[in-house]
């Protein structure tokens, strides 16, 4: 081989040598700018996630932390890596032993250790760590060190705590609503019940919540009613009623008449109906439609005059006999002042006081007739008193004393009984005025009135 060729083969190989150079340098600067882009995502991450990575040495127990770990202690990167017991400085006093025991469990078991300890920064604030630590071993499984990450979960601690306060207060609001409350999944299955709903069920919650289906004690007739109106609602639908009554039976077999309100739970399928016993309620009022009918038939079918005044003395009402007796019509006497069928208005009462509810009675007192002749009564009327024990009218029997003596006689029997009635009547008027269920009328506080003319 020449000198010529000689240098020809090692120009070449020079070439070849930069060319590879090259490329191996640009492949390492390739990775390069990739170990920085996953360093740069890493970093990111922490500070997203709020955690930071660690490494242990198992000899000095010095440990090596990742920048993210830094920031969430606030300790500065540029100080260097901390010591073994520089990192008392940032571990909580009463937490050092059960950080330092939980070390000692992964190097002497080889097992993965989770703990929450709390850490202090240099600002004084304290911040909860979510510590995890495992085992880092060599191919021959024999333990090189502890390594793992921490996570600042304070906000989320705070939340949960937050969260289960507002779980705290709701569920005491369900409790203590006063009503008997349900809340129903998407099936209407009974997920929670309060004690009222206990009470008025007669099941107990483990009887009921996941177990009933709230179908199950409505009677059948109510339930396609009620699947339509929790389907209308899942919609959003404005449709069904806010309340409506159904009936249920308890667990001992009795019906009961309730009055429900459903709604549906904002951003879930879920319903809470609360529930209000009508029972006893209808009961009342169905007694008092009787009585009210019992009381209009004796008065519409009274041998005497009966009518009540409002406390303009206008006359509300007046049955048939009363305008009878007065030769009119009862529609021509409705709405008329009561003087307007007196013959001396002096006469006329003007007890204004109904709360010393005194029943008093006029012998003999002088109305007039359609012909404006003078018709002779008894009188006997007692005021009528609003819920404010106010005057509000005035209530009034009125018997004709133009009679002979026999028929007199039988008709005082009947007019005793009447006055009986008056008590009876004022009770209930007075009663369903106040809403009380004890009689404010004695018969002791009758008082009579003999002031009109003997004629």
């Amino acid at each position: 081989m020449t000198n010529k060729t000689r240098k020809e083969d090692s120009k070449k190989a020079v070439s070849n040598l930069k060319s590879d150079l090259k490329k191996y340098s640009e492949q390492i600067k390739r990775l390069e700018d990739a170990l920085d882009d996953i360093h740069y995502k890493f970093k990111e991450a922490e500070s997203i996630a709020n955690f930071g990575f660690w490494e242990l040495d198992p000899v000095t127990l010095n440990p090596t932390w990742t920048d993210g770990l830094f920031m969430i202690v606030g300790y500065d990167p540029e100080f260097g890596q901390v010591k073994y017991y520089d990192q008392k400085k940032f571990i909580h006093p009463e937490d050092w032993d059960y950080f330092y025991n939980a070390q000692q469990t992964v190097l002497n078991t080889k097992k993965d250790v989770e703990i929450d300890v709390r850490s202090i920064r240099p600002d004084g604030s304290i911040r909860i760590l979510h510590v995890i630590a495992k085992p880092k071993k060599d191919k021959d499984d024999n333990l090189i060190g502890i390594r793992g990450t921490a996570q600042d979960i304070t906000d989320l601690i705070t939340l949960e705590n937050k969260l289960k306060e507002s779980e705290i207060f709701y569920r005491a609001l369900f409790e203590n609503t006063g009503t008997a409350s349900i809340i129903l999944d998407d099936e209407l299955n009974i997920v929670m019940c309060n004690t009222q709903f206990e009470q008025l069920s007669g099941y107990s919650k483990e009887e009921l919540e996941s177990k009933y289906c709230w179908k199950n004690i409505v009677l059948k007739k109510y339930h396609e009613t009620i699947k339509k109106y929790h389907e209308l609602r899942k919609k959003g639908s404005k449709l069904p009623p806010e309340s409506y009554e159904i009936e249920l039976i308890d667990k001992n077999g009795d019906k009961k008449i309730i009055l429900i309100n459903a709604a549906i739970i904002p951003g879930t399928k879920k319903s809470v109906v609360s529930l209000i016993d009508l029972t006893e309620r209808k009961k009342i009022e169905r007694e008092l439609a009787d009585s009210e009918r019992r009381y209009r038939y004796m008065v519409e079918n009274a041998t005497a005059g009966m009518f009540i005044l409002d406390k303009n003395d206008k006359i509300k009402y007046l049955n048939e006999h009363m305008a009878y007796i007065l030769g009119y019509t009862v529609y021509e006497m409705l709405e008329k002042d009561i003087r307007s069928f007196v013959d001396e208005q002096e006469d006329f009462p003007q007890d204004r006081k109904p709360f010393e509810n005194k029943i008093i009675q006029y012998n003999r007192f002088k109305f007039l007739d359609k012909k404006r002749n003078v018709f002779w009564t008894n009188l006997t009327v007692s005021p009528i008193s609003d819920s404010k024990k106010e005057y509000a009218g005035l209530f009034g029997i009125v018997t004709d004393t133009n009679m002979d003596k026999g028929v007199e006689e039988a008709f005082l029997e009947r007019e005793e009984m009447f006055t009986d009635i008056i008590y009876d009547m004022m009770e209930m008027l007075n009663n369903v005025a106040n809403d009380k269920n004890k009689s404010e009328f004695k018969k002791n506080d009758l008082s009579v009135n003999n002031g009109s003319d003997n004629n």
